[in-house]
């Protein structure tokens, strides 16, 4: 399933929500793969995980970057990022 489908099934206004996510890898896929409806809420708060899916924080952040000021608790191998829309 993917975000897009989530955020119809259970009615979700991400400018009034804030996306979440703890999936041990699974971050990357949906913020490199569905962006579009990443980009619409107002702020992310998330787990990276990238030595399970061989992919770099620096990949997630030129995402991210364009709509996102991000704050990383972490290392390059593991840690917490906070985003907060620009606009």
């Amino acid at each position: 399933m993917t975000l897009g489908e989530l955020m119809d099934r259970f009615g979700v206004d991400p400018n009034d929500a804030v996306l979440k996510m703890d999936c041990e890898g699974c971050e990357f896929d949906v913020i490199l793969n569905d962006y579009e409806h990443v980009r619409l809420f107002r702020e992310l708060v998330f787990e990276y995980h990238p030595r399970f899916v061989n992919k770099s924080l620096n990949d997630l952040l030129k995402v991210l970057g364009k709509d996102y000021k991000c704050d990383i608790r972490g290392n390059e191998d593991l840690g917490i990022m906070h985003c907060t829309r620009k606009w």
